[in-house]
């Protein structure tokens, strides 16, 4: 009996001075079911075991064991451990406060929450003097609007600054975000270097951004890749994340595929509607050739799958050159279709009609299709008359980006000068009516003209240098205009 009395008093004797004995940061222990005092590395240490709960500062510790060493510097504690002030909140396997650092490690399988965010790690340091907190072995925050994953995070408590680097991924309900380098601040998360985006059906790669949830995310040096492969590439992109809207600004390049390329100064995309502003171009890059298309307007309709070019359209090849007011492409950029005023040139030979079809294969010509009112104009020579030929419905053909043949069916009309000039100063004018008219052509040059069905041709002599009034209207077909071609 008094032995047990002795160890009581010895107990609590020493529970008092612990109580009492450190004046930087007072220590009161509040509970604990055991006390020894062991020696580790020369260095003795109060053990104080079982439910122990202790005041440190202005914390409040709870763990199975805590050691305390001599020099009054460190306090170990483990099991089953939680610390807690009005900062911080944490749950932990073990802790290691050093004093005169002011700093408290938090070790495997800790969980300590603040301002709202939840912040796991298997080793975590606090510095309680100047409210900084870190984790650079890897570890996660988890607020109520994303996950970040990283291998080094700090977090500034007062002014609410979080810096995460290497290895981070970031995760919204919308978003996934890799980089290394991501600075939170005032709900706006900057991040820096090298990016990886997953939203939507986009994958975005880019140099640098600025993310808002709920508002707004805005790249840098971008190269975005939706769900059918397709590349968008500009300086800039601004999403607008309530809109779903998306801006992509400065040197826009858009891949459809490795030979479709659409290029301008912007690009605005909404739902699966896009319309390419200034500077607009489309390229359609073939084996034998390629196609250049430029316009004010370019408008794509993801749900028809149709592209349209709006106004000041203009269209290049090797000898191909056209232009209208409005151009359409379907069933992929193989069906080119041209309204408004279309005219094409192939070499010096004018072509129009009310709407001009072109229809490509792996982005060469292969055939061309007028409905309505088709009218070619070739030039003779340096006569100033020109061949013209007209019909109801004009086709045709190309082989290896040259036009083959061209058949003008229905009502056709030609009128053709013999550019042989004879002594006399004359020429001859020869005015055909047929059921058909077929030309063939050798390298994009008309080689050879036949007539087909209801043939009537009339045949006039012009002198050159005295020509009647009254031959000036037999020398143009009705609908005859001449175009002026565009200086490239």
């Amino acid at each position: 009996m008094r032995k047990n009395i002795k160890s009581l008093s010895k107990y609590i004797i020493l529970l008092c001075f612990y109580q009492t004995l450190f004046c930087q940061n007072p220590i009161n222990v509040i509970q604990s079911h055991q006390l020894d005092q062991i020696l580790i590395h020369d260095t003795i240490f109060q053990k104080f075991s079982g439910d122990v709960i202790i005041e440190y500062s202005d914390f409040k510790i709870q763990c199975d064991t805590i050691l305390i060493d001599e020099y009054q510097e460190i306090i170990r504690g483990w099991g089953n451990t939680s610390i807690f002030n009005d900062t911080i909140k944490c749950q932990t396997d073990s802790i290691n406060i050093k004093q005169f650092e002011n700093k408290i490690t938090f070790y495997t399988n800790s969980i300590l929450e603040t301002d709202n965010m939840l912040i796991y790690s298997d080793h975590m340091i606090y510095n309680y003097e100047q409210k900084k907190l870190a984790y650079l072995s890897g570890g996660s925050v988890k607020t109520q609007d994303y996950v970040i994953n990283s291998q080094q995070f700090t977090y500034q408590i007062e002014n609410e600054i979080s810096e995460f680097k290497d290895q981070i991924k970031l995760t919204t309900n919308k978003y996934k975000i890799t980089t290394n380098h991501m600075i939170h601040e005032n709900d706006i998360i900057n991040f820096v270097g090298k990016n990886c985006i997953e939203y939507e059906e986009f994958t975005i790669n880019s140099e640098k951004g600025i993310f808002k949830k709920d508002d707004f995310l805005k790249l840098y040096q971008q190269e975005s890749i939706n769900g059918k492969n397709e590349t968008i590439i500009s300086n800039q992109l601004f999403i607008d994340i309530s809109s779903e809207k998306k801006y992509f600004t400065n040197n826009v390049h858009v891949i459809l595929d490795e030979k479709t390329h659409l290029f301008g100064d912007t690009l605005i995309q909404q739902d699966q509607g896009s319309k390419i502003n200034n500077n607009c171009e489309i390229q359609l890059l073939g084996t034998q050739d390629s196609i250049y298309i430029t316009g004010d307007i370019i408008q794509i309709d993801g749900k028809k799958e149709e592209l349209e070019v709006i106004n000041n359209v203009f269209i290049m090849g090797k000898d191909l050159e056209g232009s209208c007011n409005n151009m359409l492409f379907k069933s992929n950029y193989e069906n080119i279709l041209m309204n408004k005023d279309p005219v094409i040139w192939i070499r010096d030979i004018q072509i129009t009609g009310k709407r001009i079809e072109l229809y490509t294969q792996n982005n060469n010509l292969d055939s061309i299709y007028i409905p309505i009112n088709p009218f070619i104009v070739s030039p003779n020579d340096s006569l100033e008359y020109y061949n013209q030929m007209t019909g109801n419905i004009l086709s045709g053909k190309f082989k290896n980006n040259k036009v083959e043949y061209i058949n003008l069916a229905g009502n056709a009309q030609m009128i053709y000068f013999d550019n042989q000039k004879n002594k006399n100063l004359t020429i001859n004018m020869n005015h055909t009516k047929a059921g058909s008219i077929k030309l063939i052509f050798d390298n994009n040059n008309i080689n050879n003209i036949f007539c087909l069905n209801r043939i009537e041709s009339n045949y006039d002599e012009i002198n050159l240098s005295n020509r009647p009034k009254k031959m000036q209207k037999k020398i143009f077909l009705d609908d005859f205009t001449l175009i002026k071609r565009r200086s490239f």
